[in-house]
């Protein structure tokens, strides 16, 4: 029968790697209709922590996940090590160390000079030089016993037939087999789950956003869809298929039909199947989610409405995406203070011609003798239609003035429930939103410096000078100390390079995007910078701000369509075209990838970064001539550069040129002596000729 275990140590919070280990542990084991053991490696007694041993297990159980067996302890079993100990100390297997500390001598095993190789069921036939590994600390002078010791002998007492892990246990893997052999006996079959890597294709972590499965929750989401998405990060289903209930998963899982590249984790993709889950459960469900986080701000009381709660979340139940943003969204409806999103009032309530319309709603809404959604929006219509403008006109500045949002649930059900006098108090504080004109502040340092343009003034002189930005009352000229504003009074007219005229009265380029910068809000930034693209359609320095601001986001066909744009104007900038091969690559499309990074090259050959990246695409392809070529590139640019040294080593043992192997893996060490990596590639090629 199969029997696997999740076995985590309490050094820190379950993290989304780890859980989808347990997942996929779990899912095995459920499938197969076996075992699901649940241990503890508590052993590093510093860094193991009661709260750390809380939040896992409140998660697995939050995640569904139940377990068979356990938990067991670690700590709870150290006389069972000791004496696994003392019998390869009794058979000469291992030996006991010089020194002591507190009474014991650290018990050491003898490490095998072979071959070892083991069948790893995710990535096939996997050998291990052993003459690579130094002999293995089996008890510590402490009297605790050493992780790869611990493990296999837990796994074999407690009859694991399967460990399934991550890719960054395969280097434990020849030191717990050289534990089985001197024990004599069978270990268990292994499989080692890719890595989870972030949407820069770099592995997984906390500047990629949160990682752990209670920051997941706090910020809403459903343990379903958590479930559902982590179980395809490395696996996939038969068919085209995303959306699928557990029991369905648990009936699809095979560890044969696990990848062996590493997953990339979207939190834009869980955001939209968390969104699927929620539209499919019913409004009393999700009411029971938001009331306590609407509770724990202050928003309701014991003794609030709860018909009217209900009310809320049924109006804004198809749209909401997470428990946070329906908790946010039903928020308004209870307090009289509006949270203002300020990129909402800098792109809307800040528009010419806002204040005017804001205050013709007022005075009609007052008037109306019934304030239904009906009533309101016959109401909208007509003012839109007696101005002349679209209806939009009007309804995008009611919206951010009401709910702090440019979007929402349907906006005429939205006044209704919230009441004439709350509406006309928030239209109120939106006028005094509208009045206020952002002030032009320059663009961010990750975009690209304008072009120098030529300023005419009215007493006849001219100059040359970088405008970072303008409106109705400066134009801002890079200083040579800070920004400089200038009268436009004094401007009779500006000529861009191409000779053209150029206006300065399109509006203002916006403060909050260096701010929402900063935040690490890109999302934001990023849509503030749609404005930028309206006033500078033709602008390439706008829209690679934008490219720069989505990609940071992760929003990669935004991304995309703007580089696409700057290419097809011609101004095929060499960053521009590598950064597009980087987007490219990270949606694995690799025929695009390599056209863009070699159109970089063709344009500017002294970018290591554009050699490197080819080599890398290479290198993937077997292409292994064209690959050192590309390193060499790099190489002769940046000389000191180790990791080019060393993936050139790489590609030429691929090759067969051992000899050439060494000599980079030689280079290596020259420049850093302390480098592990080298050290341990010359001692493998040592005996290859």
């Amino acid at each position: 029968m199969v029997k696997v275990r999740f076995a985590p140590s309490p050094t820190g919070f379950l993290h989304i790697g780890s859980a989808r280990t347990a997942l996929f542990n779990w899912l095995f084991a459920r499938h197969e209709k076996g075992t699901f053991v649940f241990r503890v490696e508590d052993t590093d007694r510093e860094r193991s922590k009661d709260e750390f041993l809380e939040e896992i297990i409140s998660s697995l159980e939050w995640m569904g996940m139940n377990w068979d067996e356990g938990p067991f302890y670690q700590t709870k079993r150290l006389d069972v090590y000791r004496e696994y100990s003392k019998r390869l100390l009794k058979e000469g297997k291992a030996y006991e160390a010089e020194g002591t500390l507190g009474g014991e001598k650290a018990v050491i095993l003898a490490m095998p000079k072979t071959t070892m190789t083991v069948d790893d069921i995710v990535h096939g036939p996997v050998s291990f030089d052993m003459n690579l590994q130094k002999d293995l600390v089996l008890m510590k002078s402490d009297g605790f016993p050493a992780y790869n010791f611990a493990c296999v002998i837990d796994d074999y007492d407690m009859k694991i037939t399967h460990v399934i892990r991550g890719d960054d246990h395969i280097s434990n893997t020849p030191k717990q087999l050289a534990v089985y052999q001197a024990l004599g006996i069978e270990p268990p079959k292994f499989a080692h789950i890719p890595l989870i890597l972030g949407t820069d294709r770099s592995r997984m972590s906390k500047r990629h956003g949160a990682t752990s499965i209670s920051d997941y929750k706090e910020m809403g989401f459903l343990p379903d869809p958590l479930v559902n998405y982590i179980s395809l990060l490395g696996w996939a289903p038969t068919g085209d298929r995303e959306v699928m209930p557990i029991e369905e998963i648990i009936k699809e899982f095979s560890l044969e039909r696990v990848g062996k590249t590493g997953a990339v984790f979207d939190i834009n993709k869980l955001i939209w199947m968390n969104g699927e889950y929620m539209r499919a459960r019913k409004t009393e469900d999700l009411v029971k989610l938001v009331e306590p986080r609407l509770k724990e701000k202050g928003v309701i009381g014991e003794g609030h409405d709860k018909a009217r709660l209900s009310e809320v979340v049924e109006l804004f139940h198809p749209r909401a995406k997470t428990i946070a943003e329906l908790a946010d969204s039903a928020a308004p409806f209870f307090t009289d203070a509006v949270n203002y999103d300020e990129a909402a009032v800098a792109s809307v309530l800040a528009k010419e011609g806002v204040k005017a319309r804001m205050e013709t709603v007022i005075a009609k809404f007052s008037s109306l003798k019934a304030f239904g959604a009906k009533d309101l929006e016959a109401c909208v219509r007509d003012l839109a239609s007696g101005s002349g403008v679209k209806a939009a006109e009007f309804i995008h500045p009611i919206r951010v003035a009401v709910t702090g949002h440019k979007v929402g649930a349907g906006l005429f059900e939205t006044l209704e429930l919230i009441g004439r006098e709350k509406v006309l108090a928030r239209l109120k504080a939106g006028l005094s939103k509208a009045l206020i004109v952002p002030v032009v502040f320059g663009l961010l340092l990750v975009c690209k410096p304008a072009s120098a343009e030529k300023i005419f003034y009215r007493d006849g002189t001219t100059a040359s000078e970088q405008v970072i930005g303008r409106d109705k009352n400066s134009v801002w000229v890079k200083g040579a100390s800070k920004d400089t504003a200038i009268n436009p009074e004094r401007i009779e007219k500006i000529q861009n390079d191409d000779g053209s005229i150029s206006k300065y009265d399109y509006g203002t380029i916006l403060r909050t995007i260096e701010e929402k910068v900063k935040a690490g809000n890109y999302n934001d930034a990023a849509d503030l910078c749609d404005l930028l693209v309206q006033s500078f359609p033709k602008s390439n320095e706008v829209h690679y701000l934008r490219a720069v601001l989505n990609q940071k986001a992760g929003r990669f066909s935004k991304t995309a369509e703007d580089y696409k744009f700057i290419i097809d104007s011609q101004d095929m900038d060499a960053k521009v075209l590598n950064n597009l091969g980087a987007i490219y690559a990270s949606d694995k499309d690799n025929r695009r990838a390599m056209e863009m990074f070699k159109k970089a090259a063709e344009k500017n050959g002294d970018m290591p970064e554009v050699h490197y990246n080819l080599a890398f695409l290479f290198m993937q392809e077997k292409d292994y001539n064209n690959a050192i070529s590309e390193y060499n590139k790099v190489i002769a640019k940046e000389p000191d550069n180790t990791t080019a040294l060393y993936d050139l080593g790489v590609a030429y043992a691929f090759k067969g040129d051992y000899a050439a192997a060494r000599d980079q893996f030689q280079k290596v060490l020259a420049i850093n002596g302390k480098d592990e990596g080298a050290k341990k590639a010359l001692k493998s090629l040592s005996e290859k000729k």
